[in-house]
């Protein structure tokens, strides 16, 4: 699965109505993830380190006025789309700051890392509001595509991730690989004559 998708973010304070959201699980080079979407995009992606029923009742939780359906074939359609490459839209639902914060994560391109505290100055906060930084991006609902797992502690250390550390492990690593693999095919190679 590839998943430097070009992304259209749509943000929400809150669903103001009833709305059917689907939800569909999916075996990737990851493991199994969770999928939580709409006509609309993608609401939800995670990893599934637990049972099903305990992210559909975080979903719940998150969605209040949401009505879900279990919707397999649909959720393939959304990952043949994002295999292909194609635009991949999410609704995240937050506050204003957290929205803030994982769009400014959205920037941080494939195999690169930042500091909780360097997030923070991005933002125009000083040093100290890391924490608060921390927190927003613990509250990301969408793995992969809101690249949380891309920031570390200042000391270089992995830090917390929702879906785990060795997940974030994982995922830092395959993406150091992607991007090493990408520097080499771009380098021009010299052969002597």
């Amino acid at each position: 699965m590839g998943y430097k998708n070009k992304v259209n973010i749509q943000s929400i304070l809150e669903i103001k109505k009833a709305t059917c959201i689907c939800y569909g699980v999916q075996d990737t080079i990851y493991g199994k993830m969770v999928l939580f979407y709409t006509a609309e995009g993608i609401y939800g992606l995670h990893f599934l380190i637990g049972p099903l029923a305990d992210y559909l009742g975080l979903a719940k939780k998150k969605f209040k006025k949401a009505v879900f359906l279990q919707d397999q074939q649909g959720a393939l359609h959304w990952w043949d789309k994002v295999r292909a490459g194609g635009c991949v839209n999410l609704v995240l639902q937050g506050t204003p700051f957290q929205q803030k914060v994982w769009r400014v994560l959205c920037d941080i391109p494939m195999g690169g890392l930042t500091t909780y505290e360097a997030l923070a100055m991005a933002l125009g906060m000083g040093t100290g509001s890391s924490r608060a930084v921390a927190r927003a991006i613990a509250q990301n609902f969408i793995a992969l595509f809101v690249p949380c797992h891309r920031v570390v502690r200042k000391d270089a250390s992995i830090g917390g991730y929702r879906w785990g550390v060795n997940n974030k492990r994982m995922l830092i690593a395959h993406e150091a690989s992607i991007a090493n693999l990408q520097e080499l095919a771009c380098r021009k190679v010299h052969r002597p004559a």
